[in-house]
């Protein structure tokens, strides 16, 4: 029996996360590129062509006689627009900070009440509602869903100040494995691994956890040894009565785990 070893690196499907490897003779590093998918809104539910995924290094420094499994698990894709002010006062910056909720199409209306010198009253509108002081200069909580809103300090903020902005999420179930990826070899590189589960659907978790990991890679024992860049594809679905024109990010996280 061979020890179970586990490597795992993470990367953003939009936004690269650094990659991470465990010391061992089994990993998974050097997460490439960020991946956009090129998706247009139309009727109904719209899908892309398959794209390619973030590429790794996987390795297996054993001499092949442990075998290894690589797995794919995924965030939800998430977007947030910025604060639109239109004729209001300009906002310190006007991201919105980073959408945590559920609901698609979500919007929100922050108006000012009135201006403290070195704070701001004010109340929120639409897929959430609710009231707060925010001191300027610095990001204040519009709701409960990950928005934020960051008043400029020296300025001085009227009743008549609105800004909105807008969040959506994509099903769970918007990312496919598509079909086989690429492996290309490197040191000491014997027998390719194996893609499967080349149709598979990778369910989402959260915004800001993994749901369950799908296996992408196969190793058997015995086979395969050395280090391989491997890079997966998948296609990306959206609703486009729901979904918003924008940038979706999701973060991905691949592992590794010896065994047959």
């Amino acid at each position: 029996m061979h020890p179970r070893r586990v490597a795992a690196a993470a990367a953003a499907l939009v936004a690269l996360i650094p990659s991470v490897a465990v010391a061992g003779s089994i990993s998974v590093a050097n997460v490439g590129a960020n991946v956009t998918f090129a998706l247009t809104l139309g009727s109904g539910t719209v899908t892309t062509a398959a794209t390619s995924l973030n590429a790794a290094d996987w390795s297996d420094t054993t001499g092949g006689t442990t075998g290894w499994n690589g797995t794919i698990a995924l965030y939800r894709f998430r977007y947030v627009s910025a604060w639109v002010p239109g004729a209001s006062h300009a906002l310190s910056t006007n991201s919105a900070g980073t959408y945590t909720g559920v609901v698609h199409d979500a919007n929100y209306k922050v108006t000012v009440t009135s201006d403290g010198g070195t704070t701001v009253v004010m109340a929120w509108t639409g897929t959430q509602a609710g009231s707060g002081t925010a001191t300027k200069g610095t990001a204040f909580a519009v709701g409960t869903n990950g928005l934020t809103i960051t008043f400029l300090s020296g300025t001085t903020y009227v009743n008549t100040d609105k800004y909105t902005a807008r969040a959506d999420v994509l099903a769970a179930t918007a990312l496919t494995l598509a079909d086989p990826g690429t492996c290309v070899a490197g040191t000491g590189a014997v027998n390719p691994p194996s893609w499967t589960n080349n149709t598979a659907v990778v369910t989402g978790g959260t915004s800001t956890t993994f749901g369950t990991a799908v296996k992408i890679l196969t190793d058997a024992t015995n086979t395969g040894t050395g280090a391989y860049t491997c890079t997966p594809k998948a296609t990306l679905s959206a609703d486009s009565n729901t979904g918003l024109a924008g940038s979706y990010t999701a973060t991905a996280q691949y592992t590794i785990v010896s065994g047959p």
